[in-house]
């Protein structure tokens, strides 16, 4: 708005100027032939109202270009390599290259039979997330799966714009402290909108190495279309594997188009072809002309040709390229070049550019970005390898439960299928994760180590909002309303609450709890104590009839009938009509009670004698002595003297105490520049030019130096790390224009009283 006013007035004191010292000009109609005064009166009126506009609104606290009413992040720090949006919050800029269908979507073919779907991804961002609202529907030809066809969900995918690793989290080791990935269900968005899902589908094991012929699967069949992905139960389309898909185009197009040049005129006039076809001139006029680009991505000139000459060029870039003949400038046309047809039902891995660093395809739900399978070890570009291979005896169709983490496996991943390294976008390093595909195919191998496929487990804080809805996802997984394991079409009491184990309720073989089934009528009763075996939704694997489907019990061998969590055990507990004692009262049997007189204790795993619930320390070895809160002198020994024990302290040689942050037993290194906080005289700079309010800084806590945190203030502190709401921004003084009027006026009175003199 001040840029405008400061027009505004220019142009009015110019005018103003102009018209009064220029003698040849009469605008005396404008103010009446006999009263020069009037008009000058009049502009000054103009030039007042011009610049006693309030000037509030003009406000932008945070100099980052948008005015205070209308910026959702008012303390924008504006910074290299980020980029502001429309509302005033910064984003990394590095995402306005990664995401796809932004900007009026891309419609593309269900080849189930429904067209005219639509890949569209909008975007919006506050100071610390990043929101993907999409259709989930991909910028690519889809293919249905067991769900049926495909329909356009509502996603609002929620991510941190800065991933923050888990400090519980070494998955360099193992997946043990990480925040596992569903298995199914979302674990990561594509770039295009369309959600990852685990490796395990439905109720019946691994997704994929049916569809790499990796294995017989004999829990379910799984069919997974083009690009690794089906729908799932209500249209949901989603990816399993690859993901390389979406950033894959058809081979190049080698078409062969002819214009004649005849009769003064370019015919065809208006020529549309694709990226990499060819366009042949023939002049066929008895005089010369040319074809000479006038616009577009890349200009191209025939120079002459005469009479029978012709000429070709080819077009290797998308956009409208206008041309004429030189000679003649009333011969004019267009050529438009689009992206050639592709055809999606032929993808294949192979057709990944095995040479380059792979493409972002997608975000985990902690932010972190995930590529395609083609990343940078030792500089050099190589297809990643996972460390997961198969337990011994197993196959795989047992989905996770089959597979093993391996750190001396000579994969690149650890147990997240993430590393940290160098990628295009992040020229320092950054972790991130890599979509794996099976290095064989075509007989069954002993590993397969693309397993897990995208993400196993989270390497940074995953955001709780994206897990939202069925926990067993999509992909010819029964729907699940209420989430107890038993299929919607099979389940007798579709409302049941938390059936987990040990805070939830038990519930019988089609879903009902001991309350639920006291309201059911005698021939219902017995019903619900039968798992379902029909066909009418297909009856799921399950072997020992609990109404928990095979790929997710853990105990397989409960007896039927009897009440189980959703983890398939009953975990002692006692059924109404069970000649069983239960003393304490707690719902579990005494016979299966490790303290049957305390009702607050049922279980002791690790058998030192405290019980689970007030245990601290539950991997007692056996035969160990332990004090009151089930620990051992060893577990609570602390070499290094930093208050954190030797079993969980990574750093059991080093006093970590005060430069701690993360708990894990070692001095930390905020910056990453190789020298630890307790010696690091600026410890959050790697390049050591700190402000003195963060020298020597001892437990990594910030000092708060009072003052103005706002560059475009007039006292602005930049040592200051808290506005104490002293900024002073410099007013824009209102009626320039009308008092260099004024000026001019009486330059003008004086010069006009002097000629007249």
């Amino acid at each position: 708005m001040l840029e405008s006013i400061i027009l505004i007035n220019t142009i009015f004191i110019a005018t103003f100027s102009f018209v009064l010292l220029n003698r040849k000009w009469n605008l005396t109609f404008l103010y009446g032939k006999k009263s020069k005064t009037f008009g000058i009166v009049v502009f000054l009126i103009i030039a007042f109202t011009v610049n006693m506009v309030p000037l509030v609104s003009a406000d932008d606290t945070d100099g980052d270009g948008v005015e205070n009413s209308e910026d959702d992040c008012p303390d924008t720090v504006t910074q290299d390599d980020w980029t502001v949006a429309d509302n005033g919050c910064s984003y990394p800029s590095y995402l306005d290259n990664v995401w796809l269908c932004i900007g009026g979507g891309v419609t593309v073919e269900d080849l189930t039979g429904k067209d005219n779907e639509e890949c569209s991804v909008t975007l919006s961002y506050d100071s610390t997330y990043m929101t993907i609202t999409t259709p989930g529907i991909a910028n690519h030809d889809m293919e249905g799966g067991p769900g049926g066809e495909i329909n356009a969900q509502n996603y609002a995918w929620k991510l941190p714009l800065v991933p923050s690793n888990d400090t519980a989290c070494n998955p360099v080791v193992t997946a043990d402290g990480c925040e596992m990935a569903p298995e199914r269900g979302p674990v990561a968005t594509a770039v295009n909108g369309v959600p990852f899902y685990g490796p395990e589908d439905g109720p019946g094991g691994d997704a994929v190495a049916l569809e790499m012929e990796m294995y017989e699967e004999t829990e379910q069949v799984i069919d997974l279309g083009v690009c690794g992905a089906h729908s799932g139960p209500g249209g949901a389309y989603h990816y399993h594997f690859d993901g390389n898909c979406m950033h894959w185009h058809g081979d190049a197009s080698d078409d062969s188009y002819d214009v004649s040049i005849a009769d003064m005129a370019f015919s065809p006039n208006d020529l549309t072809i694709s990226v990499g076809d060819t366009v042949k001139w023939t002049n066929n006029d008895g005089g010369a002309h040319t074809a000479t680009a006038t616009s577009g991505p890349e200009l191209f000139n025939s120079g002459n040709l005469a009479s029978g000459a012709t000429w070709s060029f080819t077009f290797t870039e998308v956009g409208t390229y206008d041309y004429k003949c030189n000679y003649h400038g009333s011969m004019i046309a267009s050529i438009t070049v689009v992206e050639p047809e592709i055809v999606w039902a032929d993808y294949d891995f192979s057709k990944a550019n095995s040479t380059k660093h792979s493409p972002i395809i997608g975000f985990a739900f902690d932010g972190y970005p995930i590529y395609g399978a083609y990343g940078a070890v030792d500089g050099e570009i190589t297809k990643m390898k996972s460390n997961y291979i198969l337990k011994s005896g197993e196959t795989g169709s047992n989905g996770i439960d089959d597979y093993v983490y391996s750190v001396d496996n000579g994969g690149h991943l650890d147990a997240c299928n993430g590393v940290f390294g160098v990628t295009p976008e992040f020229p320092e390093g950054i972790y991130h994760y890599h979509s794996t595909v099976p290095t064989e195919k075509g007989s069954v191998t002993a590993t397969n180590n693309a397993f897990p496929y995208f993400v196993n487990c989270y390497r940074g804080n995953a955001e709780d909002s994206n897990f939202d809805g069925d926990s067993l996802g999509g992909g010819g997984g029964p729907p699940d309303a209420d989430g107890d394991h038993v299929g919607d079409g099979w389940d007798m009491c579709a409302d049941t609450g938390d059936t987990t184990y040990p805070d939830g309720a038990p519930i019988y073989p089609r879903g009902c709890t001991q309350d639920q089934f006291d309201l059911l009528s005698s021939t219902d009763q017995n019903t619900s104590k039968v798992a379902y075996s029909g066909n009418n939704p297909p009856a799921p694997p399950d072997a020992d009839g609990d109404g928990i489907p095979d790929p997710l019990d853990d105990c397989d061998n409960t007896e039927s009938g009897k009440l189980v969590f959703k983890d398939g055990c009953n975990h002692g507990w006692v059924s109404v009509g069970d000649e069983t004692n239960d003393t304490d009262g707690d719902g579990f049997a005494d016979e299966s009670d490790a303290f049957p007189d305390n009702s607050s204790e049922w279980a002791d795993s690790d058998n030192d004698g405290v019980g689970d619930n007030s245990d601290a320390c539950q991997n007692t070895k056996p035969g160990i002595e332990v004090d009151n809160a089930g620990c051992s002198n060893e577990q609570k020994l602390d070499d290094d003297k930093d208050n954190i024990n030797n079993q969980d302290d990574l750093c059991p040689n080093e006093d970590s105490s005060g430069y701690d942050s993360d708990a894990d037993g070692c001095i930390d290194d905020s910056d990453d520049d190789g020298v630890k906080n307790n010696v690091d005289v600026c410890p959050f700079d790697a390049n050591d030019q700190c402000p003195s309010a963060l020298q020597n800084n001892k437990d990594n806590v910030t000092i708060d130096v009072p003052g103005c945190i706002h560059q475009s203030a007039e006292n602005w502190n930049p040592d200051a790390t808290e506005d104490d709401g002293s900024c002073k921004f410099e007013e824009d003084s209102p009626g320039v224009g009308a008092l260099s009027a004024l000026i001019i006026c009486f330059i003008i009175s004086i010069l006009k009283r002097k000629q007249d003199i």
